[in-house]
């Protein structure tokens, strides 16, 4: 159909892919990262529109997915973090227009937060800027006032259960042989 359904990268001019993009309908709809140039895929970033969307990330490099991080009209709502490796969430942060507002934790390792923290403050003193998926700047839209940390929509943190399986070509995964296009 003459639309571009991937592209790949060379960053680092070493001869080995550092970033794909994928395509559908000629419309960027995920990328994959090789971050610290081990030549393994270590973030995923899904894109709505010219807007993060979603992200998981292998961010101690051992092979598997660790954090998770979910964005609403890119700027970041909440963040999962798998620290002790066994592929459950022990950590989570909410995020009110894109600016840490809780942070709930499982300190007995059940499953479910045990512990929270709603004292945490901003030291940046601008609006967050939104994240976007084609590199282009964004208009960040203000979303409605989002209820106080009490109330119950916001009480429960995001479900700790593990995200949808990535891609077979997801973080972990070897990025294809080949040079830049």
């Amino acid at each position: 159909d003459g639309k571009v359904s991937f592209e790949q990268y060379d960053l680092d001019f070493d001869g080995r892919l550092d970033l794909q993009t994928f395509y559908e309908g000629g419309k960027l709809i995920r990328k994959e990262l090789d971050t610290n140039l081990d030549r393994m895929v270590d973030t995923c970033v899904w894109c709505d529109g010219p807007r993060m969307a979603r992200l998981e990330r292998d961010r101690h490099h051992r092979g598997s997915v660790d954090t998770w991080e979910g964005y609403s009209a890119g700027l970041i709502a909440d963040a999962r973090y798998d620290d002790d490796h066994d592929g459950r969430a022990e950590r989570w942060e909410a995020y009110r227009a894109g600016r840490l507002v809780r942070v709930d934790y499982d300190t007995n390792r059940d499953g479910k937060p045990d512990r929270s923290d709603s004292n945490v403050t901003s030291s940046a003193s601008t609006a967050p800027e939104g994240s976007s998926c084609d590199g282009n700047p964004l208009a960040v839209q203000q979303e409605p006032a989002a209820p106080t940390p009490d109330t119950p929509a916001e009480a429960a943190p995001p479900d700790a259960a593990a995200p949808a399986a990535a891609p077979s070509s997801g973080v972990g995964a070897k990025p294809a042989k080949g040079g830049t296009p």
